[in-house]
C-alpha cells in the first residue's frame, strides 16, 4: 500500500507540476546527463505532452561536446516516453526513471581516431578502460542500454583518423533501431540498421 501511495504520488507530480514547466528544468536536465555521459551536454529546448496516460518527453537542438568544446553529437531532437516500470517498487526506491521508446531524430555523430589511436565516439574515449573519472559514463551507458526500445532516424555517422591521415568517410540516411530484453541476470539486444555509405562507397546496405 505504501509504495502504492508513492508510485501515485509519483505519477501525479510529473503529470500535473513537472511536465507543463518541463523547460524551466532544462539547465538541471543538462547538468544530470552531463553528470550521466561524463561529456558536456546542451540542451535548446524542452517541452511535453501526455500519450495515452503516459508523459512524452522533447529535447530539441541537444548537443554533446568534445574535449575542444566543439559538438561531437548533434541531435535535432530526442523524444522519450516514460515506462510504467517507472512506478514499480524497485524503481522508486532507486529513484530511477526508465522509458519505454526514446527517439534520436537527425543525429551527427563524430567519430574520431586521434595521431597516438586512442579512439573517440560522441567526444567519449572508447579504446582504454574507463579511469575512475569516467565511472560515471559507464553508469550512464549501462542505464541507456538498458532502455526497451532505442530508434535512430535520418542520422550520419562521420569517421576521421588523424592516425592515419586519411579522408573522412561515413555513413548517410542512418535508420535503427535497438531493442533491449531482460534475461536472467542479463539484457539481450537486438539491434537493426539500414544505411546509406558516401558517395565513394556508393552501396546502400541493411545490417541485421
Amino acid at each position: 500500500v505504501l509504495f502504492r501511495s508513492v508510485s501515485q504520488s509519483r505519477y501525479a507530480v510529473v503529470l500535473f507540476e513537472i511536465l507543463p514547466r518541463i523547460d524551466d528544468w532544462r539547465d538541471e536536465l543538462s547538468q544530470q546527463a552531463t553528470r550521466a555521459i561524463g561529456v558536456p551536454v546542451q540542451i535548446g529546448r524542452v517541452s511535453g505532452e501526455i500519450e495515452g496516460a503516459w508523459p512524452v518527453l522533447t529535447l530539441s537542438d541537444v548537443r554533446l561536446l568534445d574535449g575542444q568544446g566543439s559538438p561531437a553529437l548533434r541531435l535535432k531532437e530526442v523524444t522519450a516516453r516514460l515506462s510504467p516500470t517507472s512506478l514499480l517498487p524497485w524503481a522508486v526506491w532507486r529513484n530511477e526513471w526508465r522509458f519505454d521508446r526514446l527517439v534520436l531524430v537527425e543525429p551527427d555523430l563524430a567519430v574520431f581516431r586521434d595521431p597516438a589511436g586512442e579512439v573517440f565516439v560522441a567526444g567519449l574515449r572508447i579504446s582504454s578502460p574507463p579511469s575512475a573519472k569516467q565511472s560515471g559514463t559507464v553508469s550512464g551507458l549501462d542505464w541507456l542500454l538498458s532502455q526497451s526500445l532505442i530508434q535512430i532516424k535520418k542520422g550520419r555517422v562521420q569517421w576521421t583518423d588523424a592516425k592515419r591521415q586519411a579522408p573522412t568517410v561515413g555513413l548517410t540516411d542512418v535508420e535503427a533501431s535497438l531493442r533491449n530484453r531482460a534475461g536472467l541476470g542479463r539484457y539481450w539486444h537486438e539491434l537493426e540498421v539500414v544505411a546509406t555509405p558516401f558517395r565513394e562507397f556508393g552501396i546502400y546496405r541493411d545490417w541485421e
